[in-house]
Order: C-alpha cells, then sequence, then structure tokens
C-alpha cells in the first residue's frame, strides 16, 4: 500500500475540497440534474479523467457531499441547542428550536438542504447500496440525537411518554414538508406563510404528544425570538 506524503496529502485534500465546492455551485445553480462528471470537469477546466483520481464515480462524490451536508448539519444544530439551553431554554422550546434551525439552514444553504432531503426524504434511492449505506451511516447518529431530545422532554415532563423513535420519525417527516413549501409559498404568501405553517405543525404535534396548551405556545415563542435575536 503506497502511503503519501504530508504534503502530497494536503494537496489531495485541497483539490478534493475544490471539487466538492465546485460540485456544490453546480447542484445550487442547476439543481441536482445538472450534477455530472462532464459539467464538473468544465466548471473546473479539468479533463474529466483527473476528477477520478479523487472520485471513482459520480455516485461516490454525490455521497460525500451528502455526508458532508448531513455532518454540517448535525453540528450545527447541536452547537445551537447547547447555546439556547444556556440561555434557559427546555422542553418545548427546544423541539420549537430544532424545527427553525433547520428552517433557517435551508434558507442559507440551498444547495446542502437539497442534498440532505435526497438522503432523507425522497424516496426513491439514487445511490448504490454501498455509497447509500455510507450516508445512512452519517444520518442515523443526528437522529438519534433527536431521539435524545425527546427523551429529555419527556423526563422533564413536558410531553407524555410515548416511543422516541417514531416521534423523530414523525416529527422530522412534518418538519421536512413544512420547510419544502417554502419554494412555493411566494406564488401565494398568505396561504403558505412558511413561519405560520412551521409553527402550527410543531405546535399540532406537541400538544398530541400531551404537552399543555400554554407550556407549548409559550416554548414556541421563546424559540422564535431566542432564533429571532441571533
Amino acid at each position: 500500500m503506497t502511503t503519501r506524503s504530508p504534503r502530497r496529502e494536503r494537496t489531495r485534500q485541497l483539490k478534493t475540497e475544490t471539487i466538492c465546492a465546485a460540485a456544490m455551485k453546480l447542484i445550487e445553480t442547476r439543481g441536482l440534474e445538472g450534477l455530472t462528471i462532464g459539467k464538473l470537469a468544465k466548471e473546473l477546466d479539468w479533463a474529466a479523467g483527473a476528477l477520478y483520481r479523487y472520485f471513482p464515480s459520480k455516485d461516490a462524490l454525490l455521497a460525500e457531499l451528502q455526508v458532508r451536508a448531513v455532518t454540517e448539519y448535525a453540528a450545527d444544530r447541536q452547537a445551537t441547542l447547547e447555546a439556547a439551553r444556556t440561555a434557559g431554554l427546555e422542553g418545548a422550546a427546544l423541539l420549537m428550536l430544532v424545527a427553525k434551525h433547520y428552517q433557517r439552514w435551508f434558507l442559507h444553504r440551498l444547495g446542502y438542504f437539497g442534498l440532505l432531503s435526497v438522503a432523507i426524504a425522497y424516496p426513491k434511492p439514487i445511490l448504490p447500496e454501498s455509497e447509500g449505506l455510507r450516508v445512512m451511516s452519517e444520518i442515523m447518529p443526528t437522529l438519534q440525537q433527536i431521539m435524545g431530545l425527546f427523551v429529555e422532554v419527556e423526563s422533564g415532563g413536558h410531553l407524555v411518554a410515548g416511543n422516541p423513535s417514531d416521534r423523530t420519525i414523525v416529527f422530522w417527516s412534518v418538519i421536512q414538508g413544512a420547510v419544502q413549501m417554502y419554494k412555493i409559498s411566494r406564488f401565494a404568501p398568505e396561504l403558505l406563510n412558511n413561519d405560520r405553517v412551521l409553527r402550527e405543525a410543531v405546535r399540532t404535534l406537541l400538544i398530541g404528544w400531551g404537552a399543555d396548551f400554554e407550556a407549548a405556545d409559550d416554548g414556541i415563542k421563546q424559540a422564535e425570538q431566542w432564533v429571532k435575536n441571533r
């Protein structure tokens, strides 16, 4: 097995970053279908064959981009929750904060949001099993973190006891659906006000899982105000 020198490894890493940045640019401007090895090579002014020295296939590149989207999102969300806890937020406020954070993250990282949506919510497989399993191995910890949050909120008496795994999947699905409505809200802003839809979606879930009406409303307001002030 050939061992690269530290200098060669740094050079390879820099070129990998360049490839990923250019690929994200294509996705943001042309959509996921706009990412092809040919178009990426043209964007970089490289020979297409040169790209295969870093990624053996488009699937491998797409998996890498999805992994980056998941890990960046998870790290940013965790840091946000820690800051919110330090500020005194708890219970319903923390769950609403997860929803608001995802909404804000989407608005500032459209390309990554698309990749994350495809990785988690798109029903049709777009990666072969080996690459798909790699992405899923990164997704599971972030879902487990949300499960842990449900356990925490239930233990604090803010929700009645329930299955945290099922609640996590339902919660995530509802948030994903509500946030995706943002792209068509400009056609019917009064009907599809994204902030209002997201708020009502989370409120409905929390009350359905046993949260006190007043506590749910207060927690939602706290989370929205905290996000607004940051």
